[in-house]
Parts: C-alpha cells; sequence; structure tokens
C-alpha cells in the first residue's frame, strides 16, 4: 500500500483571499475574504424539467476596510457590511 502524501504548497487560504499558485502568482478568488462565502453550484431546471448546470455567485463587494490603523481594498460579502463584521475606512 503507498502512502499518500499531500502537496501542501497550493493551500488556499480562505480568510486572506489569495492562493499562491507555484511560480509566485497570486490569484484573488470570488469569495469573501472575511466569512468565505463564495460561488454555488446546481441546475437550472427548464419548464420540461431538464437540467443544466448553473452556478449562483455569492454578492462580493471590494471595500476600503480599516485593520489595526491601516486601511486597505478587500473583497466581503453583502451579508458581512450589513452585520458590521468589518470597519469601513471612510
Amino acid at each position: 500500500m503507498s502512502e499518500f502524501k499531500k502537496d501542501n504548497s497550493n493551500i488556499i487560504n480562505l480568510r486572506q483571499g489569495v492562493s499562491t499558485i507555484k511560480g509566485g502568482v497570486a490569484d484573488m478568488s470570488r469569495k469573501c475574504e472575511v466569512c468565505g462565502k463564495g460561488q454555488v453550484s446546481g441546475n437550472r431546471v427548464s419548464h420540461s424539467n431538464r437540467h443544466t448546470r448553473r452556478k449562483w455567485n455569492a454578492n462580493i463587494q471590494s471595500v476600503r476596510v480599516e485593520n489595526n490603523g491601516t486601511v486597505k481594498r478587500t473583497k466581503v460579502c453583502t451579508r458581512c457590511i450589513r452585520s458590521n463584521k468589518i470597519t469601513r475606512a471612510i
């Protein structure tokens, strides 16, 4: 039995919203940097009950957030904005 070794070089940090790809290139995802909410997939069902794949995107907004006295632009879902999980910078 061969042992499976997990490659930790491509781990996505959902809280940061940045995933590092081999080669050092940063990839910004379409996820909330606070709660991790992202894209959900499912089926589109027609009147004749045919199923085709579709996706629902989270309502992600780019917001200026104040964190420890520094202002940074982050991608946050509207639920986190409404529930005051972040402090917006003016």
